[in-house]
């Protein structure tokens, strides 16, 4: 099959960069929502508010409406009359700090990559500590303090994982200290783990948007295996002189040609510095106020066969990304969990549907209930979206679930 190509980079290729041909996407306009009559949740952000009184609440901001504000503070969901407020403050989350900052640093900055890491790992946001220690451990691996920081890093996170464990396993040997218990979290196992960094990385590869200039790095052994292995198709340089100007390309011109000529095998010796936007709205809102609130504890842990959710950190990037590639690659009864071609159809969606306004009614699994008012609910509308901003078609990353060990 034929795949065609417009001159500009970006998304037209589709899935012709995995040996499928799609018939391309247009980059879907993710709506910020306007919440001016019911309670809609917002992104987990933590937030400080001040009463008229003088009184000062810190939380995780659940909801805001032209009448209300909701601050979870210390696990209760408190209510506000925006009568009654003062000043409202929504702090940058670590996540929000660590791009920031990550952005304005060159690739070779070790000393300032080390301190934004460092930085993460006292605001306890260790996933993205672990995530710049890792890229700098396989960018300076002689620079004794980075694996001495990704040691600790990876130490604190198998402490809090261990300690998830025990609660879980507290819970369902019906033990009486369940304080710190949140109903219906499911995490890791050596069975069923997370993926691997460079899974979620080949992940990006085959989501990135070139049209958007992103960071990417293109290792010298990959480009000359291109030459090598793919030397004989038209597109590929092959005098001297023009295979010396291919390298001087910025990487993501450079990963156009690994896509024009589907060459899958060298995928992983790409690395996306600039995490896709549609992947970073999903992190960001679909997985930690969908998925992880609905419909991985009602769908994904046991009451579909086959179908592996996590819910366990919920902003942890491993996590999200496991939870993508399966709704992703999950199909039920013949129909996507995620429809890249019909986005409404999606079954994420139309299961969160009263199951008279759904044309793929949720099936009958116990402590359903619906999440949107209608298709035309505002979040509804904005994970429709969200899902029409992906690449069409059916997506293979070539992954093996579970990872095998040293992956």
């Amino acid at each position: 099959m034929m795949c065609l190509f417009r001159p500009s980079l970006g998304r037209v290729d589709s899935f012709c960069r995995g040996g499928l041909c799609g018939r391309g996407a247009v980059l879907g306009i993710v709506l910020i929502g306007i919440w001016v009559a019911a309670a809609v949740p917002a992104a987990a952000r933590t937030a400080v508010l001040t009463t008229k009184d003088g009184s000062t609440y810190e939380g995780e901001l659940v909801a805001q409406t032209s009448t209300v504000i909701v601050l979870n503070v210390g696990g209760i969901d408190a209510s506000f009359s925006q009568d009654d407020v003062a000043s409202l403050t929504i702090r940058e989350s670590p996540e929000e700090i660590y791009h920031k900052k990550r952005a304005a640093l060159a690739d070779d900055d070790l000393d300032g990559r080390y301190e934004l890491a460092k930085l993460m790992y006292e605001e306890d946001a260790l996933s993205l500590a672990r995530r710049e220690l890792v890229s700098l451990q396989r960018e300076f691996p002689d620079v004794a303090r980075v694996g001495e920081l990704l040691n600790v890093v990876e130490a604190k996170l198998k402490l809090e994982q261990t300690r998830s464990d025990h609660r879980q396993d507290r819970s369902r040997a019906g033990g009486t200290d369940r304080s710190e218990d949140r109903p219906g979290r499911q995490g890791p196992s050596d069975e069923h783990p997370y993926l691997t960094a460079d899974q979620i990385n080949l992940i990006r590869v085959y989501e990135v948007d070139l049209d958007t200039k992103p960071r990417v790095t293109v290792s010298s052994r990959a480009i000359n295996q291109l030459f090598e292995r793919y030397g004989d198709r038209d597109a590929v340089p092959r005098g001297r002189r023009e295979r010396s100007e291919f390298k001087r390309l910025p990487g993501y011109e450079q990963l156009d040609m690994f896509f024009r000529v589907q060459a899958r095998d060298l995928y992983d010796q790409i690395i996306i510095r600039t995490e896709p936007e549609p992947l970073s709205q999903y992190r960001r809102s679909v997985n930690s106020q969908y998925v992880a609130r609905f419909f991985a504890p009602t769908f994904g842990q046991g009451a579909i066969d086959g179908l592996l959710l996590f819910n366990g950190r919920p902003d942890d990037e491993a996590e999200a990304y496991t939870n993508f590639y399966f709704l992703t690659t999950f199909r039920y009864e013949g129909n996507s969990l995620i429809d890249r071609d019909d986005p409404e159809m999606s079954l994420l969606l139309q299961w969160g549907l009263d199951r008279e306004a759904a044309k793929f009614p949720a099936p009958d699994v116990a402590g359903w209930r619906p999440q949107f008012r209608s298709t035309q609910d505002a979040d509804f509308r904005r994970y429709v979206e969200w899902i029409g901003s992906l690449f069409d078609g059916e997506p293979d990353y070539g992954i093996t679930y579970p990872p095998q060990r040293g992956n």
